[in-house]
């Protein structure tokens, strides 16, 4: 991909996308210094193009470019897309520079800008959940627990993104047995596939009624081939997809033994991380009544699954791991039935390629700053706060 798009750009200097492409693999091989000295090239000869300093901004916030941005904004013109990524921009800048009411004012427009582009019901989060809990009951599993594959080769970290999950990754995989896969998007074409072979019969979930051994052997020695491709020396190898929460039931009857670690963060500090990145893929986080009302079905879900599997799921707090790095660390190494190894204390210097917004975090010793982050903001978190005093 990165020759391909040094190409794109000798070919075409003007094509934008393709420059911030090229950061953005740059900053996944750990190499944010030179993702940076490349965006700024092209900003100099686009200095009104607003997703530069936005992608500036998300490696290492500049200062010098708040004028800049503010100047970008006060265009009564500017399309929309343009000032979403200028406010999300300065939202960064003024953090950084601790000014912190002037940054939150400018996440929150930036969240009200996307969330006027799309439509998103929250019932239909509870309604998913509803079914999820339905389908995969206690009785379900006592007549289909074992139907699947005995490997433990595999291992999913989920959770709520920016709750820990590549951090936990880039420990564990740190390991010489273990090999870290990314956000692997298998298991999800796993339950889309199960749910067009069974839809003559009802709707997924409920369809896994029909599940049966011959279908649980087929679709887990396809997910075990996959992880193949991916590594074929390992001992382990890590899913860390956050959203396979919503997926440990499929999970448990595939592999029943395979060991789930689930990332757990403060709550507040867990939703304005949310917040304050650009996550298009998830709508219920540009507002925040909306975004706590989508955390507390996501924990109502966890709270169904460790009610079935009591003792199976490794619960991961993301403190922990930052306070007490080698003990939690070492926890995890043992869950996973290996033994120890120091290099999982210096996870930092592991090279593998890591595509997600931690992945600048990850490769620096383990910092406590992203802890109570939330106490900056507390007086503008009313709205999220009293949805999530409803799960005390």
């Amino acid at each position: 991909a990165l020759i391909q798009l040094e190409q794109a750009v000798e070919l075409n200097p003007d094509y934008t996308e393709a420059h911030i492409e090229l950061a953005g693999v740059l900053r996944d091989l750990g190499q944010p210094q030179l993702a940076i000295e490349r965006l700024e090239r092209h900003l100099s000869t686009k200095p009104n193009y607003s997703a530069l300093y936005y992608h500036i901004a998300m490696i290492k916030p500049k200062q010098e470019h708040i004028p800049l941005v503010e100047k970008l904004i006060s265009d009564s013109k500017l399309p929309r897309d343009h000032a979403i990524y200028c406010h999300f921009t300065l939202g960064y800048l003024f953090q950084d520079g601790k000014c912190f009411d002037q940054a939150f004012a400018h996440f929150l427009k930036a969240n009200a800008l996307y969330r006027g582009t799309f439509s998103y019901n929250p019932k239909q989060i509870t309604r998913t959940v509803d079914g999820l809990i339905k389908a995969y009951s206690k009785r379900f599993f006592q007549r289909k627990r074992q139907l699947g594959s005995a490997s433990d080769l595999p291992v999913f970290i989920v959770g709520m993104p920016r709750s820990g999950t590549t951090l936990v990754e880039q420990v564990i995989s740190s390991h010489p047995q273990v090999y870290g896969a990314g956000e692997l998007r298998s298991l999800p074409c796993i339950e889309t596939s199960i749910a067009q072979q069974l839809k003559y019969a009802n709707p997924y979930p409920q369809c896994m009624s029909l599940m049966d051994r011959t279908m649980a052997e087929k679709y887990s020695a396809q997910h075990l081939q996959d992880l193949a491709l991916q590594c074929s020396s390992a001992q382990r190898i890590i899913d860390k997809l956050p959203s396979n929460f919503s997926k440990i039931g499929l999970i448990k009857i595939l592999f029943p033994k395979a060991r789930i670690i689930h990332c757990q963060r403060n709550p507040l500090d867990n939703c304005i991380s949310l917040f304050f990145h650009y996550f298009v893929g998830l709508k219920s986080c540009f507002d925040m009544t909306e975004l706590g009302h989508y955390y507390l079905q996501y924990q109502r879900l966890m709270s169904h699954w460790q009610s079935l599997f009591p003792g199976e799921i490794l619960n991961l707090q993301y403190e922990d791991l930052v306070m007490e790095q080698e003990k939690t660390s070492k926890q995890l190494v043992d869950y996973l039935g290996l033994a120890w190894d120091e290099k999982c204390i210096n996870f930092h210097n592991n090279q593998r390629v890591t595509r997600t917004v931690s992945n600048i975090q990850v490769r620096q010793p383990i910092y406590q700053h992203s802890v109570d982050r939330w106490k900056h903001y507390e007086k503008h978190l009313q709205p999220l706060i009293e949805v999530l005093q409803q799960a005390q």
